[in-house]
């Protein structure tokens, strides 16, 4: 009898289950010591996220302003993001439903493929940021699933060289 094999994932963005499941708060710290005792993963990252960090923000089709500060468990399949300022796809399912599950972030090598396949489907870019990486590189973009998912869907290219993080939470 043969081993099981791993499931065979489609190439690109299609088809396959998100690489993170990420979480909104006011309260980054008990939202992360919650996740901590209930699922047990440990230590989160934290980085912040402000004009300082993203080069480049938009949100709903104009000049963006948002900052949060974020944490990411180990392996990053679980994130939390406490809004700080400005308009964001955060705050705003924050003010919708509360505090929990807001977005799933698939993590994608080409940004471009995405933003024209959404724009086919008729779902519209909500958020996008860009050049957190060390080299400027790096960029996300949050798409409006909300309404028919409850949750927004959220497709990142990863930076070459992350910054560190501020600090860790639980380690």
């Amino acid at each position: 009898m043969s081993e099981p094999t791993a499931p065979v994932r489609p190439a690109g963005f299609l088809g396959r289950p998100p690489d993170q499941l990420g979480f909104v708060t006011t309260d980054l710290a008990g939202t992360v010591a919650a996740l901590a005792r209930a699922w047990g993963c440990r230590p989160w990252d934290v980085h912040d996220y402000s004009s300082a960090t993203l080069r480049h923000r938009s949100y709903r089709g104009a000049a963006g302003c948002f900052e949060s500060r974020n944490a990411v468990a180990p392996a990053g399949r679980l994130g939390v993001v406490q809004p700080i300022t400005g308009p964001s796809v955060h705050a705003d399912a924050l003010n919708a439903r509360g505090a929990g599950l807001a977005y799933v972030t698939w993590f994608v090598t080409d940004l471009n493929a995405v933003t024209e396949h959404m724009a086919a489907a008729g779902i519209a870019e909500a958020m996008r940021g860009g050049g957190h990486g060390l080299d400027g590189d790096g960029e996300f973009a949050y798409f409006d699933t909300f309404a028919i998912l409850g949750v927004y869907s959220q497709y990142a290219v990863a930076p070459a060289r992350r910054r560190e993080p501020v600090g860790q939470l639980f380690a």
